[in-house]
């Protein structure tokens, strides 16, 4: 137990030692585009690829020193490349018939201010190209924007239609800066699902943004808001905040070697299934990429307390991706893949009738404490050889610390028992003393001044 790291999100001592208690961290850069997906409940055809392109953009600019906003103007402008290219080969409907015109000009005018955003914050050519960018784009845009006033007196704005020279002298604008950084960025930008570091906090924003370029702000409302809330609360800041400042190669040294208990029991309903998909998700690819570069497996196993709360069964099919679902997914890819990647998978449940069917199947051996209830024993049954039928009937008497352990580990079926743990390590889940406390054999000290303090403090 000594160089056992704890993780948790409260203070946690065992016996006079405090056995290295760290923060959870699980920052959100780690989280790849199904999980951003399943959280935002982002939908389908408009939020999702909005949002993976927007990972991809943000996880670009930040390869290299983030001083240098090179990679990060030219990712942008190569995408804005790839727009205006789409629209020559759409036609005439894209930019000068109605409402396509009315995009493009907005189209435009967006491309104009990131631009001068840009420029606002480099020097030397790349300034003065940016700025000569934004000229153009601006006077293309500004020459052909109208207003009117309608009948209730209100003022409308209005693009009229673009010529294919115009667009064409937009396009070859940003193609030259494109070309002056490297040429296009599109082809060799890392994937939307690679852990790669960007600035969390910008995301909604640059989201809001491609909204905005593509006409489509009124329908990821709901997605910014969840964002910017999970960017907002402070209960989750210190989990998938990061700050200190925590890389891929910390976080691998820190929670996949040796031996890492991870405390849930405070982690904010919102994310916790999220930050166990993450947690799992990442050591099963650590050890894929362990085999691939070292040519031997890394043992691994991952243990899963209260399996029952991730490891569901039963979801609806629809376009809409649950945490859970995604949590439970996690782990059943893990229970039929990881194996031959050295990484095994230990369940523990009180509730067995509620684990994923495709997990369940891929046990090969069982420690069956006493079980009560009918599903329970019902689906105990159904896994086990049906001569063994009569040991089970024993289940819902089993004592305490009683177990049958039947299986791989066991070439019978035997009744085995736990070895007594000292109390100091002892998970703290005795029944509560409501008879010597209630009649003051057991004091307890109602001190809810300390808990409101604790609970309040940020």
């Amino acid at each position: 137990m000594v160089n056992t790291r704890i993780h948790s999100m409260t203070w946690i001592y065992l016996s006079e030692r405090k056995v290295g208690f760290e923060q959870l961290r699980i920052p959100a850069w780690f989280w790849n585009s199904y999980e951003w997906s399943s959280f935002t409940m982002a939908t389908a055809k408009t939020q999702r690829p909005i949002l993976r392109r927007a990972l991809r953009e943000l996880k670009a600019g930040t390869q290299s020193n983030s001083e240098d906003l090179t990679p990060a103007v030219r990712s942008y402008f190569s995408s804005c490349q790839v727009s205006l290219r789409a629209d020559i080969n759409t036609g005439v409907g894209a930019f000068k018939e109605k409402p396509g015109r009315n995009d493009f000009g907005k189209k435009l005018e967006s491309f104009a201010r990131e631009a001068t955003y840009f420029s606002t914050k480099c020097s030397g050519q790349l300034k003065l190209d940016l700025d000569s960018v934004a000229t153009l784009l601006g006077s293309i845009a500004k020459k052909r924007f109208q207003t009117f006033v309608n009948k209730d007196g209100q003022t409308i704005e209005y693009y009229e239609g673009f010529e294919i020279s115009e667009v064409t002298a937009a396009l070859n604008s940003i193609k030259g800066l494109v070309d002056s950084l490297g040429g296009s960025s599109i082809n060799d930008e890392p994937n939307e699902d690679m852990p790669i570091e960007f600035d969390v906090s910008a995301f909604p924003a640059h989201i809001q943004f491609l909204a905005e370029e593509q006409n489509v702000l009124q329908f990821l409302d709901f997605l910014l808001m969840r964002i910017k809330t999970l960017l907002a609360d402070s209960r989750m800041k210190s989990a998938i905040g990061n700050s200190p400042s925590l890389t891929l190669e910390e976080w691998l040294n820190s929670y996949v070697s040796g031996i890492t208990v991870i405390d849930l029991s405070l982690i904010p309903a919102d994310i916790i299934h999220i930050v166990v998909a993450s947690i799992s998700r990442l050591t099963f690819e650590a050890v894929q990429r362990y085999r691939r570069l070292k040519g031997t497996v890394l043992p691994t196993v991952l243990v899963l307390e209260e399996a029952h709360n991730f490891v569901k069964k039963g979801f609806p099919v629809n376009d809409e991706i649950s945490p859970l679902e995604i949590c439970s997914q996690t782990f059943e890819k893990i229970a039929k893949e990881g194996r031959k990647f050295g990484l095994s998978l230990v369940i523990s449940s009180q509730r067995p009738s509620e684990l994923s069917d495709t997990v369940l199947s891929q046990c090969n051996t069982y420690l069956l404490h006493r079980l009560v209830n009918d599903r329970d024993q019902d689906l105990v049954r159904r896994l086990v050889p049906d001569n063994i039928g009569g040991l089970l009937n024993e289940l819902p008497m089993l004592p305490t610390r009683k177990a049958i352990l039947l299986g791989w580990a066991s070439p019978i079926p035997i009744l085995v028992e736990m070895r007594d743990l000292e109390k100091i390590y002892r998970p703290k889940s005795d029944d509560p003393d409501f008879w010597n406390v209630w009649t003051g054999l057991a004091k307890r000290e109602e001190d809810w001044k300390s808990v409101s303090d604790e609970w309040q403090s940020r």
